[in-house]
């Protein structure tokens, strides 16, 4: 019975997520493409739409499963938290830079900077939270009051695997980064015991991978300032598929997975003493 309740709660969540998607995509969207607004606002306000939909449902499903105490928590301690996501984004973005750029895998093409560039990072910023919600939130929370935080940290990416085809289409070492990033943000979950850490991580992942130089897919319409051309092998360069596509960001990734593990496992032992 439980492992039924547990399930059935996982496709609640994930099924309110595709449903706020494509409810955001296919109402909200045309509306406004008809009213000729700005791709950047034709974003933002998706990303709005189906956060708050995300939100509101899950929540009011979580009430009717377990009550108050199914809600994930959000921040246990803001300042160590926030230091962590911006310390692993940081080192993931640049490391991972760093090695392309030594390995010849990119060139710089120019810079275009697009109009409305702030509302484009709210965007992202809003597709970041329904993401983390969704699955470091409800569904990392429903797993792990079972059956522990592992249990949780598995199952959680292997959703947001299944929830990313573009990772199957770019072939298998899509298929492991995918997998690795999941990981990372479920380890920084299950240390932070919140949603900061892995918030802030995957943003800056976004924002400085995707948006600021294109070698994140984040799907729909949205630009890249500073063009950057790939070259290579693609088990290194990731070919079409950029930073997401390499065996160089894999690396960096478990890096850090490996790090926030030991860190759990100091901060475990100072309790132990």
């Amino acid at each position: 019975m439980k492992l039924v309740k547990t399930i059935a709660k996982i496709v609640v969540f994930v099924g309110v997520w595709a449903a706020a998607f494509y409810a955001a995509s296919y109402f909200a969207v045309p509306w406004l493409e008809y009213r000729d607004a700005a791709p950047a606002t034709v974003e933002v306000c998706r990303g709005a739409l189906a956060l708050l939909i995300a939100a509101v449902i899950a929540c009011l499903a979580i009430l009717i499963f377990d009550g108050r105490k199914g809600f994930p928590k959000l921040v246990k301690r803001p300042l160590r938290d926030a230091l962590l996501g911006l310390f692993a984004g940081a080192f993931w973005v640049g490391v991972t830079f760093l090695l392309f750029t030594i390995t010849d895998s990119i060139f710089p093409a120019g810079t275009s900077w697009p109009d409305f560039v702030s509302l484009w990072a709210l965007a992202v910023l809003l597709n970041v939270l329904t993401q983390e919600l969704i699955l470091r939130g409800f569904v990392y929370t429903a797993v792990a009051r079972n059956y522990g935080a592992a249990a949780a940290i598995a199952v959680s990416s292997l959703v947001s695997l299944l929830a990313q085809g573009d990772a199957f289409e770019n072939g298998a070492v899509a298929v492991i980064f995918a997998v690795s990033a999941a990981a990372l943000y479920g380890v920084m979950r299950q240390y932070t015991g919140g949603l900061l850490a892995p918030v802030i991580t995957h943003l800056i992942w976004n924002l400085v991978g995707g948006l600021a130089f294109g070698l994140v897919d984040l799907g729909g319409q949205f630009p890249k300032i500073f063009q950057e051309d790939i070259s290579g092998e693609d088990i290194i360069s990731g070919g079409s598929a950029g930073f997401e596509g390499s065996v160089l960001s894999i690396i960096v990734c478990i890096l850090l997975i490996d790090f926030v593990i030991l860190l759990g496992d100091g901060a475990k032992s100072r309790e132990d003493d």
